[in-house]
């Protein structure tokens, strides 16, 4: 199942012919054979993880199946790969980044697979001296999880690379003609990893499987995509975000339109716009761009409980800024270009009790870092307040450092 132009999850009629066409490709390149150990660090509700369950199990490897909690823990994941002597893992930017700020210095045997989510150069660079190799994947599930793949050797160049086998990418215009190398085009995909459609949405199925007369193709079924690519003339396709609304924040497709929309009835809200943004320390959030209705400011943990009660816990923006009006280009339509960028907001209530002793400010300066925040207060939760299960690890780890004493997740949840 993954998110349509709704929001609303849509199951994917994806085929076995795909999902063997992925496996043997990967075989080959980035490569997988008798003697890899991959870890599994993803959900099963996650297609990434039938690349990982079944990749090494078909090349006469292993699966290390990661528990739930050592991949909320850089320091346990870090453990982990060193312990099972790890040659593969795949995981989205999120994690590694995870792992990273845990203290990871790298293996030179592990060969480093990032997807789900765009990589940032920054990432790249932080990974490429401490692993054997570094591949970026890119795919939707509606293309059975990956359809191209590249090795990264180059931080500035981080490109989403070739298709995969027995896989053709087209790069149209909004007419369905090819545009020229370098311009901007929406991605189309063929091939044997183009799944069935929507499971019992034939109108979605057909707005985004569409039938395509190319030349120099002797396929026609194409998925469009939504997103936005442009090719080198070197061969090297790149990303350049989605035609739509639609986000991916740590893996997960979030369509911002159904979090405007509900936060848009909330009281004291006279406008939103919801994005994603990254935070200092190098993590994307959900943030909310509010125009308060009156004179009171803005109420970030109420309207948190409001949306709770509407939308998914993961779907509830970590940010609610207030701002005087919304940016518009020439059109009258919300200009998402020229929303500030995240900065330090005051997301508890207001109304708790400040920090007072020496422990409690020490803590409470830990929290601000951590969620680019100006002030907790003693009743604020860290969940509440923008915190998330990556920033939980790392809030972990900044403790331990702060108290000289061992810290667990269970401590803090």
């Amino acid at each position: 199942f993954t998110s349509g132009s709704t929001g609303v999850p849509n199951g994917v009629e994806v085929l076995h012919q795909g999902v063997v066409n992925l496996l043997e490709s990967m075989q080959r390149e980035p490569g997988c054979n008798e003697h890899d150990r991959l870890v599994a660090v993803t959900t099963i509700a996650f297609d990434i993880s039938v690349l990982e369950l079944f990749l090494p199990l078909i090349s006469g490897g292993t699966t290390i199946i990661a528990e739930i909690e050592v991949t909320y823990d850089g320091r346990a994941l870090s453990e982990l790969l060193d312990r099972s002597r790890a040659t593969l893992m795949f995981a989205t930017p999120s994690t590694w980044n995870m792992l990273l700020q845990s203290g990871w210095g790298g293996s030179p045997r592990l060969k480093a697979l990032c997807g789900g989510e765009p990589m940032p150069a920054q990432l790249a660079k932080a990974l490429l001296p401490r692993v054997a190799s570094l591949w970026n994947l890119y795919g939707p599930t509606e293309t059975t999880i990956a359809s191209t793949y590249t090795r990264i050797s180059d931080s500035n160049a981080v490109h989403i690379g070739a298709p995969i086998a027995h896989t053709e990418l087209g790069i149209l215009d909004p007419s369905q003609r090819d545009v020229p190398f370098d311009v901007v085009g929406e991605l189309y995909i063929s091939g044997r990893g183009v799944s069935d459609g929507y499971l019992d949405n034939p109108e979605l199925t057909a707005a985004r499987f569409v039938d395509l007369d190319r030349p120099r193709s002797k396929v026609r079924r194409w998925f469009r995509t939504g997103d936005l690519v442009s090719l080198s003339a070197r061969g090297e396709l790149w990303f350049h975000g989605r035609i739509d609304s639609q986000l991916k924040v740590r893996g997960l497709r979030i369509e911002a339109g159904d979090i405007e929309s509900n936060l848009a009835g909330a009281p004291g809200v006279r406008s939103v716009a919801v994005t994603k943004r990254t935070a200092p320390g190098g993590d994307d959030r959900l943030v909310a761009f509010v125009v308060p209705a009156g004179e009171k400011p803005i109420d970030a943990v109420a309207l948190r409980l409001y949306l709770r009660e509407r939308l998914p816990r993961y779907m509830i923006p970590q940010h609610f800024v207030a701002i005087d009006a919304l940016p518009l280009t020439p059109n009258r339509k919300i200009d998402y270009r020229r929303l500030p960028q995240l900065g330090r907001d005051v997301a508890g209530s207001g109304e708790g009790s400040p920090p007072q002793t020496m422990t409690e400010k020490r803590v409470a300066a830990i929290w601000c870092e951590l969620l680019s925040v100006d002030a907790v207060s003693l009743d604020d939760n860290f969940f509440e307040v923008g915190g998330h299960s990556l920033l939980l690890a790392r809030l972990a780890r900044r403790l331990e450092l702060a108290f000289e004493r061992e810290f667990v997740l269970a401590d803090l949840i």
